[in-house]
């Protein structure tokens, strides 16, 4: 379908980057077979507004920068951050 040739990603698709399988190959689509694209379809025309998308756009800008941070760091660093919060909340 066209909103799959455009690039957007099915609602199936979506459950799966979430539920953190990473992946962008969706499940078995929708009862017609195909993808499901709903989530879009029925999105209200209200939600387009600029501040709306200012706000995704923000959003986006601050995921990057924390996923920056992320790539930046080993998994030492990262078991080595954990242990210090889980000391902390035990100290309390």
């Amino acid at each position: 379908g066209l909103l799959a040739e455009r690039g957007y990603a099915s609602a199936q698709q979506l459950e799966g980057i979430r539920d953190g399988r990473g992946d962008r190959e969706g499940g078995s689509g929708d009862d017609a077979g195909g993808p499901d694209f709903d989530y879009l379809l029925n999105m209200s025309v209200a939600s387009f507004t600029e501040e709306r998308v200012r706000d995704m756009l923000r959003n986006v800008e601050e995921l990057r920068k924390g996923l920056e941070v992320v790539r930046g760091k080993s998994a030492e660093d990262m078991w080595k951050e954990d242990l210090a919060v889980l000391e902390d909340h035990l100290v309390k």
